[in-house]
């Protein structure tokens, strides 16, 4: 009963009140699944609210702590162990067909920012790129920095023309001049797309597919999109209507 409670409501503390004085009882209820355990001895009012207030404080901790090894602490993101951890459930339940992308994204000459303007307005560049990243992400894509300058970002691939409108509007995204410490930047990315199970069919196959697709994207130009696989890739869009 315990456990089902705190499947349902994992950041809901729950305090057992046991109707014994019994020790070996209240380890059971911690044991069970109880945050803590009200003796008999201890249900005056005063006992039982700094109880409540401790446990409440307990849980509150333990979800920031949980909330903080999945999240990138620069931009709030997910980040990389959160992401493959997503992509691989995502794996395990997608379907013959292609049903998933990971688009690779990468900040063009961010060494140039870093160097040229200071790391502190390097960071900022990063966080007002995820801000862009997750206004252009749809609902149940998933935006992740990876580390550095990468980003990544999880998305249904069940429409290939919504995918590729999706790719394409990214660049665009990030290309829209930002005041940063009142300098004005021009940030562009380049984006590379791999598609389940096409492109590869475990994590790092795909994460290695959408880079090399992101690298073809920089050394054509920069400042663009292309999906894993030139000539299926180009097979493939040529049937899509242009964004």
């Amino acid at each position: 009963m315990l456990a089902c409670l705190h499947d349902a409501m994992p950041s809901l503390p729950v305090i057992a009140l046991s109707d014994s004085d019994d020790a070996e009882a209240a380890r059971k209820l911690l044991r069970a699944g109880a945050d803590d355990c009200v003796l008999p001895e201890e249900t005056t009012r005063n006992t039982f609210v700094r109880i409540v207030r401790v446990a409440i404080e307990r849980s509150r901790r333990s979800a920031r702590v949980a909330a903080e090894a999945h999240s990138d602490p620069l931009t709030g993101l997910a980040n990389r162990g959160c992401f493959v951890a997503r992509l691989h459930r995502e794996i395990g339940g997608a379907r013959a067909e292609t049903d998933l992308a990971v688009l690779y994204l990468d900040l063009d000459r961010f060494k140039w920012v870093n160097d040229e303007l200071g790391h502190d307005m390097g960071d900022q560049l990063l966080q007002a790129l995820s801000m862009k990243l997750l206004r252009e992400s749809r609902s149940g894509d998933l935006v992740a920095r990876l580390g550095g300058d990468k980003f990544v970002l999880l998305a249904a691939a069940r429409d290939p023309a919504q995918l590729r409108r999706l790719a394409a509007r990214l660049p665009g995204a990030a290309r829209e001049t930002m005041r940063l410490g009142g300098v004005s930047v021009n940030a562009t990315i380049s984006v590379g797309v791999a598609c389940h199970p096409r492109d590869g069919k475990s994590v790092a196959e795909l994460l290695a597919s959408a880079d090399q697709a992101m690298d073809r994207a920089k050394v054509e130009g920069r400042n663009q999109y292309r999906f894993a696989g030139r000539e299926v890739g180009e097979l493939w869009l040529q049937f899509l209507p242009t964004p």
